[in-house]
């Protein structure tokens, strides 16, 4: 049996992004051909729609937001936290679930990001809010740009 692993769904080309794109990888779709892909979208998962405004993490990275030191924000200024937090949540749980060990996660993303997220002022370095938590159960994470 193959292992599972996660990936941001917008890598393997479902339009879920903000604004109702994909970040379609076919490099990463050919090297996962082997193993049990799930497909997952913290801020849908979250119940935020396809599209949504663009949202961006504020005072801190997605550490930060865990542990009430910072939020997310839409360009509207409607905070999105619970949301984030929710769609994360329910990664880590997928994880858990099929004994994930790897992700690969959308880089600057601010669910998603690995070694950079987004800010107001754009990426900066940090985890996003749902790749913390992976990473807080002890899921490799690797960031695709």
């Amino acid at each position: 049996m193959a292992d599972f692993v996660l990936v941001s769904a917008c890598l393997f080309g479902i339009p879920c992004r903000y604004d109702g794109t994909h970040s379609l990888r076919k490099d990463l779709v050919r090297k996962l051909a082997g193993y049990q892909v799930i497909l997952f979208c913290p801020e849908v998962a979250g119940g935020l729609p396809i599209p949504r405004p663009a949202a961006w993490l504020e005072g801190g990275d997605g550490e930060r937001v865990i542990w009430g030191g910072g939020r997310v924000v839409t360009a509207e200024g409607k905070d999105v936290t619970s949301e984030f937090f929710k769609g994360g949540k329910q990664a880590a749980e997928a994880a858990r679930k099929f004994a994930v060990r790897t992700a690969y996660l959308k880089e600057k993303s601010p669910s998603c990001g690995v070694k950079m997220t987004s800010g107001k002022e754009g990426a900066f370095p940090g985890l996003g809010v749902a790749s913390f938590l992976l990473k807080s159960q002890g899921v490799k994470l690797i960031g695709i740009d």
